[in-house]
């Protein structure tokens, strides 16, 4: 791979057989159709193996730990349009942190485009930053400027958690019902767009955001098309509402059946065609799916085939969520119902809980002495007198050894892949606070299992040594989590960064608001993993509330 820095003098180079003329070349990147989800589309055309990614010559510029804007610190590259086939939009994507409001934001940094191609980028992020909608990532900043002897310029949009729709198809197609869901709200995001005069130019599955709750966000409106337009007379040229509309059908026929109508693209194998050349309608691709939902996509694609004339033809994005809002939806392909509740269960509170819990204990006790002493007497002896006498203790007797606990050095929000890394980490504090009112708590989610986004989420905790741990306290805001207790060999050295670095201890199903483990295990890093969390209103959210090491 050929790599130069800007202070070097200008060199024709040949590179994979194209001269270098002192700007950056950038062959087509080829599209790994052999990712996971894809074999089930797989037809004439699709490359039987994924082909690898040739390498690119490379712009120096902003990296890891960069401020842009005297505001925006870079703190991890996402994907890069040079060598990621996903982002062929142009540009790299970052996540980074906004020093000015302590909050996180995704950067969208272009580097070496030329003149025009940064008016029509900053011209876009314009556009875009007069959207306000709640299924548009809101665009904060753009800007232009000279970064390690680069020009780059860069927009900076709402941080999202969740995961592309492209992403979640790799694993394959998307159940009917929430295919209909996400579409719906990306229509209707698209309307929104539209209807302020902005189309998007990029409408594709790496550009709808899926969140964690299940709710869709539309990123870059506007952005793709200033990157990769035609430039005419020295100019981008502008998208049209209708393309928008047509790759919304592209998109709705791809979440239907994990394949992409025209070809393969970004890991999704080629849609089959028909006999007129046109896609195979969803129904023929893939069994399940009802005729209502296989025709708005039908419509969408081909307005020439015979089932597109039986209804009004879908020319607008609004006209496009009407028909999807009409179809039966979900937000997720696995709802998960909660265990009715028994008419005769109300809520008590926890001092009334424990009233109760003392008279049972002291009616225990009172019942056990009376029973004692019956067993005790002789048949016929006065009953004044006691037939045992409780011996007092010797000086020597055995005491119950006090309940020693280990002091918490850090605990930290633990969030591996396909997670973003993060999850409230201004929260960890009160998972160890001493007040039981206050707790860590997850985001909210569509299922118990984390909308089938992730395995689990957690806590790493870090006693400051390696200490011999008898059992572990845990305390909840609500009952129902499935809580795994993992830790660290005793030798390791840095807090790990995976989930196979906490071998299993000990876990429990469908856990009360109490947990205590019981362990003998030495570690100092230890991990409480939640794989499974309670209902609350509006979804499933987990919690941790108190913690307590028992030494």
């Amino acid at each position: 791979m050929v790599t130069w820095t800007p202070h070097r003098p200008r060199q024709r180079r040949q590179w994979s057989g194209i001269p270098y003329s002192g700007r950056v070349a950038r062959p087509p990147v080829s599209d790994l159709s052999g990712a996971p989800g894809a074999q089930l589309c797989r037809g004439p055309g699709a490359p039987a193996t994924p082909t690898a990614v040739a390498e690119v010559a490379r712009v120096v510029g902003p990296g890891v730990g960069d401020v842009l804007g005297g505001r925006y610190r870079l703190d991890r590259l996402l994907r890069d349009a040079d060598t990621d086939a996903s982002l062929t939009d142009g540009g790299a994507l970052w996540r980074a942190d906004d020093l000015v409001l302590s909050r996180r934001v995704a950067v969208r940094l272009v580097t070496g485009a030329r003149p025009a191609r940064r008016r029509a980028f900053l011209s876009a992020a314009g556009l875009a930053g007069r959207i306000a909608h709640p299924l548009v990532a809101a665009t904060y900043d753009a800007a232009e400027e000279l970064s390690r002897g680069v020009t780059v310029v860069y927009l900076v949009r709402e941080w999202v958690d969740g995961r592309t729709l492209r992403d979640l198809l790799l694993d394959g197609p998307l159940g009917p019902e929430r295919a209909t869901f996400l579409l719906r709200q990306t229509a209707q995001a698209l309307a929104h767009l539209h209807t302020a005069g902005v189309p998007h130019g990029r409408v594709h599955p790496s550009n709808v955001l899926v969140r964690f709750d299940g709710q869709v966000r539309l990123t870059d409106p506007a952005i793709g098309t200033a990157l990769t337009g035609a430039e005419q007379d020295g100019e981008v040229g502008q998208a049209a509402e209708s393309d928008d509309v047509h790759d919304l059908g592209r998109t709705l026929y791809a979440a239907l059946t994990g394949c992409w109508p025209g070809g393969p693209w970004r890991g999704l194998a080629a849609a089959p065609r028909g006999a007129a050349g046109a896609p195979a309608p969803p129904r023929q691709v893939r069994a399940g799916l009802s005729r209502e939902l296989d025709a708005v996509a039908i419509r969408l694609l081909d307005p020439t085939h015979r089932h597109a004339h039986t209804a009004a033809p879908l020319t607008s994005a609004e006209s496009v969520a009407g028909a999807l809002s009409s179809l039966p939806a979900r937000v997720t392909d696995a709802p998960e119902e909660a265990p009715s509740p028994s008419p005769r269960e109300r809520p008590t509170r926890p001092w009334l809980r424990r009233a109760v819990l003392s008279v049972v204990i002291v009616m225990l006790g009172t019942t056990g002495w009376l029973l004692g002493l019956s067993v005790g007497r002789v048949p016929g002896q006065p009953t004044d007198v006691p037939a045992f006498t409780a011996q007092p203790s010797s000086p020597g007797a055995a005491q119950a050894a006090p309940v020693r606990f280990a002091d918490i050095a850090r605990v930290t929000d633990f969030d591996p892949e396909p997670g973003d890394g993060v999850e409230n980490p201004d929260q960890v504090a009160f998972a160890h606070d001493g007040e039981q009112a206050t707790a860590w708590q997850t985001q909210t989610y569509a299922t118990a299992k984390f909308g089938n986004l992730k395995k689990g989420i957690g806590l790493v905790v870090d006693l400051g040594s390696p200490q011999q741990i008898r059992g572990v306290d845990l305390t909840f805001l609500a009952a129902g989590s499935d809580v795994q207790l993992r830790a660290m060999a005793p030798d390791a050295g840095t807090q790990g960064t995976t989930l196979d670095a906490f071998p299993p201890v000990a876990q429990v199903q469908n856990a009360g608001q109490a947990v205590a483990f019981t362990t003998n295990t030495r570690s100092r890093y230890w991990l409480i993993w939640l794989t499974s969390l309670p209902r609350v209103a509006g979804g499933y959210r987990g919690s941790v509330a108190e913690m307590a090491f028992r030494r």
